[in-house]
Order: C-alpha cells, then structure tokens, then sequence
C-alpha cells in the first residue's frame, strides 16, 4: 500500500504517519502504523486553537477480545489504507482500516471510523469489524474508545444517569448512561462521553484508575454481555461512540443544553427530526378504560377528544384477541394480556370490527393509533402453536416469558432474531394500513424486562435461531431487529409515530441515543397520581431525562382529564411530548373549551416557532421537588423566533420569582405574553430577558402558568448575536 505524502479531505488530512481530523472547533489527532510502530493511538484531543490536550500519551484507542484474548490499538496492526468517509447529516472524517498480524487478531480486519460535524466539538467513532480467516471469531468486551484523560481526578465531578447527578472517584455507568460527563471542577473544563449503543448494552466507564475512560459495550463479566460471532467472510459494524471537550464553562448542564443537544437534534439522525409533523397532542385510552371498551364507548371519548382538539387518538391494550380459544376471566381489565399474539380484534367488544371504530375517528378530523405488543404471544394464540420455533427459550431450551415473574405459564416471548421478525412486521403493517394508523405504540419485553432481576432470565438461548449463536449474542441481535422493524416500518409509512415503550427497551423508565434514531418516542412510565404530584413527576422525569433526549420523545402517561387539576396537568405537559388520558365524557363545556384552547395553544406554537424539536433547562431552577419552584423552557434555538415558558411553584414558600430566558436574538426584541388570555406581560430585547427577565407570581402553592415568548422586530445583526 502507498499513501500519498499529504491527503485532505474537508475535515480530515493524513499523512504515512499521523491523521488529523480538524472542523474548526474540536482537533483530534491520531498516530498510524508505519515503520516499526504496529499500533494505532491518539495523542491529542483539544478545542481548536487552545494548547490545552485533554488525553494524555498513553492510550489504548480501544479494546476488545477476541476468543477471550484482549487486542488494543497497541496490539500488532499493518495498515492498509485510510479513506475519507461521510454520513447524511454533513459529518465526515476518515476511516482507518488495519488489518491484524499476531495473536489473537490475526485474521481480523478492522476500520475505526473517526466523524466531526458542522459547528459541534464532538467527534464520533466507531469499529467495524470483518473476519479475513478461515476460524470462526468470537468478538467480546468492547471499548470503541479507551482513552486516558489530562483531567485532574482529584477535582473532577462525574455526571452520570442522564447526566443529571453527580459523583466522584471513579464510576462505571450501565443501561441509564447515554450521556456522562467528567468537569474538572477547578479548569472549568471537561469531556462529554456519549454511548449510543442499545439499551442494557451500553458501558461507559469513568476514571477508575483516577485517569482513564472508556465507551462502548458490556463486557463479558457483566450481566447482559456484548458477543458477537463472525464466520469466515462475515462483517459487523459496532454503534458509534461520542467524545466532546468543552473549555470555559463553569456549569458543566450548559454542556447538555446546548453542545449535546444540538448534536442530537441535528447531527445524529433522530427519527423526530425527519417527521414531516411532529404530534402536538395526543390521547390515549389507557387509564381508566384498560380492556374495558366498546365500539359505543370509544367513539363516544373520541368525539369528545375531538372537541378538545386532541391530533391523536390512541387505542391502547384491550382491543385485542387471539385466533385460538380465548382465556375469559370475567375481569377485561386483565383478559387482553392473556390473549396476545395474532392481533385480532374482539367482536365482543366491537361486533363490527375496528374499522367502525377508526372510520368516525378519521371522519372526526384525528390520526389514529393503535397498542401492539411486538414481541408477547399466548400459547392459545396461533402464531405460537404453528410456529413454537420463532419463540425466545432459556437456558434449558424450553419457551420463556421475558417479561415478568407472574407465574402466567400460558405465555411467551417470541424472538425477533426468527422466523418472528416476518410475521409481526406484516401483523402490523397489516393493522396500519387496514386502519390508516399514524400512531404505533409498540409495548412489553422484547430483550430484558424492566421487572425482573435475573441475568440468565434474558435474551434468547435458543441454537437455531438466524440472527445468534447463543444468549450473549442474542442481546445485540434482537436490538439490531427491532431497529430494523422500526426503520422498514417508518420507510413504508413515512408519517407513522413509532412508540417503543420503556419495556421493550428493557429496564424500567429506559430510554437512549440508540432508540431515537430509530423510533420516534418512548412510553417512559405511568403516573397514576393525579396533579398537582402527578403533574411535578411529568416535569421531574422530563427534566432528567432531557435535554440529552429530545423532550417530544418522552411519552409520559398518565395523566388523566376528568380529577379537578387536569389544567396543570396540561402545562406540566407542555415540556414533554403533550399526552393525557382519562375519560373525556365526563368533561363539562367548560372544561372543553379549556383543554382545546391548550391543543390549539401547542399545535399554533409549533407551526409558528418549530417547539417540538427543543426543550432547555430555565436558567435557576433546578431538578422539579417539593418546596420549590421549577420549569423549563422550549425555544427555537435554529431560528430564535421564540417559544414557551413553563413555570410551577411546587409548595415553596415565596410566591414571587423573576424568570430569564437563554437563547434567544442578544438584540432582537420579544413580546412575553400570558397563556391562556394572551395578555402581554412586557418587551424585552434578548439581551434584557437573560439578564432581568420578568417577574412571576402564583398565589396557590401548586400551580402554574405559561407563556410565550416571541420575536416581534429585529435590528439585523442578529447572526452575530447570538448568545
């Protein structure tokens, strides 16, 4: 191989020694093989322009095993070439592909993908990985960075879970670390390590040895370990991993509103981002109905959903049979999870089908949805009896049922690495275009439960199975499908809104980087107390969960319409994906008139301003609890037209708070106005509301309000000041 003295490429240049990947903000340099160096390493990682080098000389680059053997960057690699590369969302870099000469890689061929972005200090990386030998390769215990960091242990805070708490002295994060941040807290500086593997498969570990860090996938020691086998022949790409220094910032949850956020929304590809119309407001029949409808009943809460001016009207579980003999309780709160599988509608509940059902929904003006599990089937049910081979098997080869300990003996789990994959994608593309669905709610456990604690009571340990060799496997695999069902069912129904509940992600409240780039939301939990507690834990889990994830992925029931605080549950809603149940006959007109004066409120804000996109902590407050005050914002911060505000007091004592606003136009002027009476509170340049802002006050002890804030004259600087 010969490589030319000096190659550029946009952001990426090489030489026979080193590669440079440079965007003008984030500078990463890394060492090639030549000559008698057979390893791979990088030696500088820095803001562009400042001395300061975040990774210090020692690195391994990455790691994995292979047949139990550990390879790094320092293990003996030949180069063979590198290349440009770039992604449709306007990253490009470098790929480097080595290719083994010892033990254990020989016959290993490997291409670390290295990408930067447009106006983002992050750069991303990957591995892929492709068997050259005539063995059979067993790949475990992946870090597709190991890197060893130039911050102080002594005085750098470790944020971890979301990156919303912190600790320190070493940490080694799981399943709820999309996102960790290290902040030396004395430099203000810091590293942002982000991990967009799946679900239970992620492992972020941070300054353990007081130095070094690592991102990637669970080890083989761990409880749901990463395995992959590659043939002869065979390829296989790993997720990609995220790295992002940061200078001059005294608060490290900056990083996440801005840097993290941005990257997300712009530069990973997250299906949100391609939704030609994200939902504005959506009902759901969940609570209090469960299994207990009729065609009668349900059109009768659709109508009144209608005149609340709801945009979606979800079916949830209960509206389901099976084509076997039905198990009947005498309780339907309970019957519809006994008869799961071949996605039959109930003629008991609607004699004349679904379709009834949907037609007065569409001729009502609303998207319809539907609940489906994707991966639960009743032994009575047919897909389970003609095909028993599809489905998940443990350890000692017999059916399993992933998703709790109920002691039910009568179902099962299928497995989407089968012969399963085919039946439930055309079970519910059927269902989606006998109804004309625009809403999926895709539900319970698919790889691990959220409700059980038993390692070997996961993944699939079937030997015939396409898709795995074995439960470790298996993990990664059946993630890799489910990915795979969401992006052929959004390619056939560009406008469908995919939910992947919390349980089909594995562990309770769970969700990731992985899962947005593939389904639209996520049914984060159920709160069944009714506001003003129900309400704070909306804002609470909202809040810890963003801005990391997009707040209109976070679907978080169930707040219900018919208890006496259903108005702040609205605004609570308003900085989430805006969801309510409960059982709208019971509204008065009043009440009517309220709750569509809020749908029309969101639906005109996001045709006006793009909110669905945005949600940003509001500057002084902090995590939603008792005794105080919270809120958030959501505010445009491509175009900076504006937003709304929600503020909450929680029982705090005062009454009265001054609120600011971050960015927006420095220099631009904005109208704050009052919902839900448009009253004008005052006009503010940006400049003034970051910095004065305007005063709050709320007379009960909880309650809330909501504003909008927008942009009404410009003084055409506003490109440079931006703030």
């Amino acid at each position: 191989m010969i490589l030319n003295d000096i190659v550029a490429q946009s952001y990426a240049r090489w030489d026979k020694q080193t590669l440079t990947l440079d965007n003008g903000l984030v500078k990463r340099i890394v060492t090639l093989p030549y000559n008698n160096k057979n390893s791979v390493e990088t030696i500088r990682l820095e803001i562009a322009g400042s001395p300061k080098n975040f990774v210090q000389n020692i690195n391994d680059e990455f790691y994995f095993e292979v047949s139990g053997q550990a390879v790094t960057g320092k293990s003996d690699w030949n180069l063979i070439d590198v290349s440009a590369i770039s992604d449709e969302n306007h990253g490009n870099g470098a790929v480097v592909r080595l290719k083994g000469s010892g033990t254990p890689n020989s016959g290993l061929e490997i291409s670390v993908s290295y990408l930067l972005y447009p106006e983002s200090p992050v750069v991303r990386k990957n591995i892929s990985f492709r068997n050259t030998g005539g063995v059979q390769l067993m790949i475990e215990s992946l870090d597709v960075e190991k890197l060893t960091s130039s911050l102080e242990m002594t005085f750098t805070w470790i944020y971890n879970n979301y990156g919303r708490y912190k600790t320190m002295n070493g940490y080694i994060g799981n399943h709820y670390d999309p996102v960790i941040l290290l902040h030396e807290v004395t430099g203000n500086y810091g590293l942002v390590l982000g991990n967009e593997a799946p679900g239970v498969m992620k492992k972020t570990t941070a300054m353990n040895d007081g130095k070094s860090f690592s991102i990637g996938m669970t080890h083989a020691t761990d409880d749901y370990p990463f395995r992959k086998w590659l043939a002869s022949g065979q390829e296989w790409k790993s997720p990609c991993m995220l790295v992002a220094p940061y200078l001059n910032t005294s608060n490290p949850t900056e990083i996440l509103n801005t840097t993290i956020s941005d990257f997300v929304r712009k530069d990973m590809g997250i299906r949100l981002a391609k939704m030609p119309h994200i939902p504005t407001s959506v009902y759901n029949t969940w609570a209090p109905f469960r299994g207990d409808m009729t065609t009668a009943s349900v059109i009768d809460v659709a109508k009144k959903a209608a005149d609340c001016g709801f945009k979606y009207f979800v079916i949830d579980a209960g509206w389901n049979t099976i084509d076997g003999n039905p198990t009947l309780t005498g309780n339907k709160d309970i019957d519809w999870i006994l008869n799961l599988g071949d996605w039959k509608e109930d003629l008991s509940k609607f004699p004349n089908g679904l379709k009834e059902v949907f037609d007065e929904v569409h001729r009502l003006g609303l998207k319809p949805g539907l609940w489906i599990s994707v991966a639960t089937a009743t032994k009575n049910a047919r897909v389970y009896r003609e095909h028993p081979e599809w489905f998940v098997q443990d350890e000692n080869g017999n059916p399993a049922f992933l998703h709790d300990e109920s002691g039910n003996q009568n179902q099962v789990t299928a497995c989407l690495a089968s012969g399963y994959y085919d039946y439930i994608k055309q079970s519910i593309l059927g269902l989606v275009n006998k109804f004309g669905l625009k809403y999926v709610k895709l539900d319970l456990s698919a790889v691990t439960s959220a409700y059980r604690f038993n390692p070997h009571a996961t993944g699939c340990s079937a030997k015939n199975h396409t898709y795995h060799h074995d439960r470790e496997e298996s993990y990664m695999a059946i993630y890799e499908r489910l990915w795979q069902l969401f992006d052929e069912l959004h390619q056939a129904v560009p406008d469908l809104y995919i939910d992947c509940t919390f349980e089909t992600m594995g562990k309770l409240q769970l969700i990731d980087l992985a899962m947005v780039q593939h389904a639209d939301g996520n049914w984060l939990t159920n709160i069944d107390e009714p506001s003003p507690k129900g309400g704070w834990r909306v804002r609470q889990m909202a809040w810890w969960r963003s801005p990391v994830i997009p707040a209109s992925s976070l679907v978080i029931g169930n707040l219900i319409l018919d208890e006496p605080n259903y108005y702040q549950s609205l605004l609570s809603n308003s900085g989430s994906m805006p969801i309510l149940l409960g059982d709208t006959r019971k509204l008065s007109e009043t009440d009517l008139k309220k709750i569509r004066q809020w749908t029309d409120f969101m639906e005109r804000m996001e045709k006006e301003h793009g909110i669905m996109l945005y949600r940003q902590d509001l500057p002084g407050f902090g995590e939603p609890q008792d005794g105080a005050w919270d809120g958030f914002q959501r505010i445009n911060t491509d175009t900076r037209s504006g937003g709304i505000v929600g503020i909450f007091r929680q029982g705090a004592a005062e009454n009265t708070r001054k609120i600011t606003v971050k960015y927006l136009h420095h220099n631009a002027k904005y109208v704050i106005l009052s919902f839900p009476d448009g009253k004008e509170i005052g006009k503010q340049s940006g400049k003034e509301l970051s910095e004065i802002g305007f005063q709050v006050k709320i007379e009960k002890n909880t309650d809330g309000r909501l504003f909008e804030i927008r942009k009404i004259e410009s003084d055409g600087n506003e490109v440079n000041s931006n703030k």
